[in-house]
C-alpha cells in the first residue's frame, strides 16, 4: 500500500497517474480501478476522488486550463500591463503550456467527446476562456456586451487554430507566436 498522503496530494497523484495512463497507453485504458492500483490504493480511494472515468477526465483538462490562466495572471503581475504586454502574456504562455500538454489535453478531450453528456464541451470550454480573457484585459461581457464577447471569442479560436498548428509543425513556432500577437492586440484595440 501507499504511504498515507493529505488528500490533495493523493489528488495530485492519481491525476498524475492517469496522465501517465493516458499518454503511454491511450484514453481507453484508463479505469479508476488501473489508476487506483497503480497508485498503490484501493479503488474507493479513486472513486471517492473522481467518482466516475468521466469525472477524472474533466479534472485532467480543468487542470490544465486552470493552470494556463494562473500562469498567464501570474506573468501579469509582473509586467507594465500594457495591452500590448498582456497579449504577449497570453500567447507566450499559451505556447508553453501546450509545448508540454498538447498530446495529454487532445487525448483528454477526445474522449469525453465519447460521453453524451459531453455534447457541449467544446462550447464550455471556450466559454471558461472568454470568461478568462474577460478578466485578463477587463473587457465585460455581461448584458449588451456582445462585441466585447465577439473579440474574445475570436481571441480564443484564433490562439487556438495557429496554436495547434504551430504546436503540430504546420507554421513555425516564432512565425505564429509573431502572428498571434499582432492580430490579437489588433482585434482587442479595434
Amino acid at each position: 500500500m501507499s504511504k498515507r498522503m493529505d488528500k490533495a496530494a493523493r489528488r495530485e497523484q492519481l491525476l498524475s497517474i492517469a496522465v501517465s495512463i493516458i499518454e503511454s497507453r491511450g484514453a481507453e485504458a484508463l479505469t479508476l480501478a488501473s489508476v487506483a492500483e497503480e497508485a498503490g490504493v484501493t479503488k474507493p480511494i479513486a472513486y471517492n476522488h473522481f467518482e466516475t472515468k468521466e469525472n477524472l477526465l474533466k479534472q485532467i483538462y480543468q487542470d490544465i486550463d486552470n493552470r494556463l490562466i494562473e500562469s498567464i495572471q501570474t506573468a501579469k503581475e509582473s509586467s507594465n500591463q500594457s495591452i500590448g504586454d498582456i497579449v504577449a502574456i497570453l500567447c507566450e504562455s499559451y505556447f508553453d503550456c501546450m509545448q508540454v500538454n498538447s498530446k495529454i489535453y487532445g487525448l483528454t478531450i477526445a474522449a469525453l467527446k465519447c460521453y453524451p453528456s459531453n455534447v457541449d464541451l467544446s462550447q464550455n470550454i471556450q466559454n471558461f476562456f472568454v470568461k478568462a480573457y474577460s478578466e485578463l484585459f477587463q473587457l465585460p461581457v455581461s448584458g449588451n456586451n456582445y462585441q466585447n464577447r465577439l473579440k474574445l471569442i475570436s481571441v480564443y479560436g484564433l490562439i487556438e487554430s495557429v496554436g495547434e498548428a504551430a504546436i503540430a509543425g504546420l507554421i513555425p513556432q516564432e512565425a505564429a507566436l509573431s502572428y498571434l500577437k499582432e492580430e490579437v492586440h489588433h482585434i482587442l484595440t479595434k
